[in-house]
């Protein structure tokens, strides 16, 4: 899914947003984009964002194959990563990973860390 698709999809309050790349910009906010699809070796939705463009973005949308589609403000996603201590991959970006536990869509890191529940951000 293209970040046009899933602005399209979020309806009119995304209408006048400004598309560059991985990231579209409105008057009032900006957000940053991110797709993955299911990893079924680990039933897992996987995904990574740069710090500095999710520190400069008021959302960072994340489209989750065959779920829909998460909207969550940034400031959740750098939360987790503070909190889950995220380190940074090779190429300068944060991984964010995603699962379904209990029904619910959670950000998540380890087994024995605490998860972050999403599920209220899913469209």
């Amino acid at each position: 899914m293209k970040i046009e698709q899933a602005l399209s999809i979020l309806g009119s309050d995304f209408a006048d947003f400004k598309i560059k790349g991985n990231c579209a910009y409105s008057p009032k906010s900006s957000i940053c984009y991110r797709y993955s699809k299911m990893y079924e070796d680990k039933p897992i939705w996987w995904t990574s964002e740069y710090f500095i463009r999710a520190d400069s973005s008021d959302y960072v949308i994340i489209a989750i194959e065959n779920r829909g589609i998460l909207v969550i403000p940034s400031k959740v996603i750098k939360d987790y990563w503070y909190f889950l201590d995220m380190g940074t991959l090779a190429n300068g970006r944060i991984k964010i990973c995603i699962k379904e536990e209990d029904g619910k869509i959670v950000l998540y890191n380890k087994k024995d860390q605490p998860t972050y529940d999403v599920t209220e951000y899913l469209h």
